[in-house]
């Protein structure tokens, strides 16, 4: 992990630490959030520009627990408006978390004066093909210069330079989904010598840099573009108005969001799984269980507004999908704001398959072969015939945040009072999904850090007291509200105590 990787992780921290502030009422637990968000903020290279704001409200969280009089209530109150003033004075300053979202390009840096030594280097072969099936093709040297130095355009404050002058291949498809824009991939040999593919979304005014999360795409389909000096918000770019381009996005999504076993590739015949496939041929066993894509329309009610329909399902998918190595048959959802939920999911192949998988390292794509097998051990002929596998505890706490994500997102845009605060809570869930998701044990530092796990598990008993108000307030929703509250604080600790087990 590079530093500015550490540092993105920094900010996802610090954010998820003031969330768990805002609902935990014991002094010394407050103290020590409010301690690890202090050094994750003075770590920083360059401070945040909310940084003031965000300290302010940590130390009038603990403030509020202690009682009146008390000289350390006073002090933090007293430090706490000295930081909102200082905050004031520097509001239009640097926002560090626009790294999550589509860039603008900045037009003074668009300029092929310090590109012009990048070469095509046709010996180079790519490491893996591409994301998802399409019209892809190769950029000659003009093509390839002229979408680098878009990217760079985008991101370069963000990417180290070295890496743009390094690159030596690209290739690019229309993407039906998002009109008016390229899926871009361009190819870089890293100092390790792994051969490395970034992926870029180009349109013709903004960019989105594809790291494998998804926070990025779901700012794009809401239609929120952020720079180095401020965030903003337009129109969506998502189009899934037909079954093409819902098809077209559900490929695009599950291809660019990696969970811990890498990205997920739907699948609609043996053919496509022929790309990953390492050996001489698929064998007709395995052929014979890839069934088609299947996507159905949902027709919403005559009433509905669009601002109100924007979370409603309005496709129904069934497909195959190859996901570390192993292939299912599942079912999905995709909302009419561009939200995705999996709904079912039966493991298809007893075994992992010898197909060439791949993860996300540091913002790129890269390939991940598996271990060399005996000559003879044939584990791709036999079919499930028994109960699906469980999934791990981890993963069912990444479901259970996405989830509350949604559900956070609903609320922002029924209650505009509250908005703010869900639309912030529905970006960390999604952040910290996507952390435990891909890596349950690891963490930001060293201790104190809570691993992404610890802070998952913080998160879905947040999430659980928040439904148990709502069930206070709201008679006719109370069992509802209720057994998610129960759900979350079983996962919850389920995810704390055993991360990688299952239920």
């Amino acid at each position: 992990m590079n530093r500015d990787d550490a540092e993105r992780l920094d900010r996802r921290l610090t954010m998820a630490l003031l969330t768990r502030m805002r609902t935990a009422e014991e002094p010394d637990a407050l103290r020590d959030d409010l301690r690890r968000m202090q050094i994750l903020i003075e770590r920083a290279r360059g401070r945040p520009s909310d940084a003031d704001e965000v300290l302010a409200e940590g130390h009038r969280r603990l403030a509020k627990h202690l009682p009146e009089g008390d000289p350390e209530r006073e002090a933090l109150e007293k430090e706490a408006e000295r930081l909102e003033r200082a905050q004031e004075e520097r509001r239009k300053g640097h926002n560090n978390q626009t790294y999550q979202l589509p860039r603008p390009y900045d037009e003074s840096r668009l300029t092929l004066e310090h590109l012009n030594e990048i070469r095509i280097d046709p010996e180079r072969d790519w490491p893996l093909p591409p994301p998802f099936p399409g019209d892809w093709r190769d950029l000659d040297q003009e093509a390839l210069v002229r979408m680098i130095v878009r990217a760079e355009a985008a991101y370069g404050s963000i990417i180290n330079i070295k890496i743009f002058l390094n690159l030596t291949a690209g290739r690019c498809t229309a993407v039906p989904c998002y009109p008016g824009f390229e899926l871009v991939e361009l190819l870089w040999v890293r100092p390790d010598g792994e051969a490395e593919g970034l992926l870029f979304l180009l349109g013709e005014e903004i960019a989105l840099w594809l790291t494998g999360t998804s926070p990025g795409i779901h700012a794009l389909n809401k239609g929120t573009t952020g720079s180095d000096d401020e965030s903003v918000s337009q129109a969506s770019c998502l189009d899934i108005s037909d079954a093409t381009k819902a098809e077209n996005y559900m490929r695009f999504f599950c291809a660019m969001v990696a969970g811990e076993g890498g990205p997920f590739h739907v699948l609609g015949s043996a053919t496509e799984l022929e790309r990953f496939w390492l050996e001489d041929a698929v064998p007709q066993s395995v052929s014979d269980i890839i069934a088609p894509l299947e996507i159905e329309k949902v027709e919403l009610a005559p009433t509905s507004s669009s601002e109100e329909a924007v979370g409603a399902v309005i496709w129904r998918v069934e497909t195959c999908v190859l996901y570390a190595r192993v292939l299912f048959r599942s079912s999905f959802c995709i909302q009419r704001g561009g939200m995705i939920e999996m709904t079912d999911d039966d493991p298809l192949a007893a075994e992992e398959m010898p197909v060439l998988a791949e993860r996300y390292e540091d913002g790129g794509r890269v390939a991940v072969r598996p271990e060399k097998r005996s000559r003879g051990d044939d584990r791709t002929s036999a079919v499930i015939d028994h109960e699906p596998a469980v999934p791990a505890n981890h993963a069912l706490a990444a479901k259970l945040m996405r989830d509350a994500a949604i559900f956070f997102s609903h609320i922002a845009r029924e209650n505009s009072e509250l908005a703010p605060q869900m639309s912030e809570n529905e970006n960390v869930f999604l952040q910290v999904a996507d952390l435990v998701e891909s890596d349950p044990l690891g963490k930001i530092g060293e201790e104190p850090y809570p691993t992404h796990a610890d802070l998952a598990a913080s998160l879905l008993l947040d999430a659980a007291e928040f439904f148990t108000s709502i069930a206070g307030q709201n008679p006719e929703m109370s069992s509802q509200m209720t057994e998610n509250a129960n759900v979350f604080r079983e996962v919850a600790a389920l995810v704390r105590d055993d991360p990688t087990g299952t239920p």
